[in-house]
């Protein structure tokens, strides 16, 4: 059975410059996945989540999921256990991102909190391959801080952050796009991804791919 890769896409807009990159790489695995050589048990499942279709409560710190069964009793009343399944299933998670004022959206860091008990259950998210993806209304609108914000959140949960390795001089290692053109005043389509995010982010999807099949 081939490997999964589950991409959370965590922008309450699904048809932005976030949705576009991760739609990218989701091609992009797909045109791996195309290769006549590769069988089947080498070809990478992905899923699309869009977060904003499910229902997270926001953390109360509770400290329930400190003492065993490790559960949040939030749980009962909204979706976070099918995200915690489906996260655990996965082999590798993406997570995409815009920043909103230099952070990552509240639906989103909603996820991040509620996530403690898969670390308090000793690590049920350890050892998976982890990146993103990042989007910003402006150029210099904030991706570094995405990127701290949810590869401190992978490492804290025991994942392996993972970058993308196109050319080492012109491919960023971790996609991203902003909506702000050149000029001051021209600003892309969100459907129309810059080529540097569009290299960086199929060299992202290669990586995943390649160490999926190691």
């Amino acid at each position: 059975m081939g490997k999964k890769i589950l991409v959370i896409m965590g922008s309450p807009r699904k048809n932005g410059l976030t949705a576009s990159l991760t739609s990218h790489f989701a091609t992009k695995i797909d045109n791996l996945n195309s290769l006549e050589t590769l069988t089947e048990d080498h070809k990478i499942e992905v899923e699309i989540l869009n977060l904003v279709d499910f229902t997270v409560g926001h953390c109360i710190a509770c400290d329930s999921c400190l003492r065993k069964p490790n559960v949040c009793p939030l749980s009962e009343k909204d979706d976070m256990d099918v995200l915690d399944k489906k996260m655990q299933d996965a082999d590798a998670i993406l997570v995409g991102s815009p920043s909103y004022f230099f952070n990552v959206p509240g639906i989103l860091k909603d996820l991040i909190d509620r996530s403690r008990p898969l670390k308090m259950g000793k690590y049920k998210l350890k050892d998976k391959l982890f990146s993103v993806v990042s989007a910003s209304g402006l150029q210099n609108g904030g991706h570094n801080a995405v990127l701290d914000v949810l590869t401190h959140w992978a490492l804290i949960q025991g994942m392996i952050v993972i970058s993308a390795l196109g050319h080492p001089v012109i491919v960023s290692n971790f996609p991203s796009e902003s909506g702000q053109m050149l000029g001051i005043k021209e600003f892309r389509k969100p459907s129309d991804l810059g080529e540097p995010s569009q290299y960086a982010v199929e060299a992202l999807a290669t990586r995943f791919h390649d160490l999926l099949n190691k």
